[in-house]
């Protein structure tokens, strides 16, 4: 996988974990669910973190990327 696809994956994610927050944030604060769907969508987030730490690591390091 080239730089500018994986790169295009994350910022695809990115954007998607970004709509799912917006949509979470608006439910009514008595949705059962709510809280649920919201640590469901900071788990996402912290993997793309991770990920993007661990691609710009081993760019750094000169290493093959994902």
């Amino acid at each position: 996988m080239g730089e500018i696809e994986f790169d295009g994956y994350l910022a695809e994610a990115r954007r998607h974990v970004s709509a799912a927050n917006y949509d979470v944030q608006r439910m009514s604060d008595g949705a059962g669910d709510r809280q649920a769907l919201h640590s469901i969508v900071l788990a996402l987030d912290a993997i793309l973190a991770a990920l993007e730490h661990v691609d710009a690591a081993r760019s750094r390091a000169g290493g093959e990327r994902p």
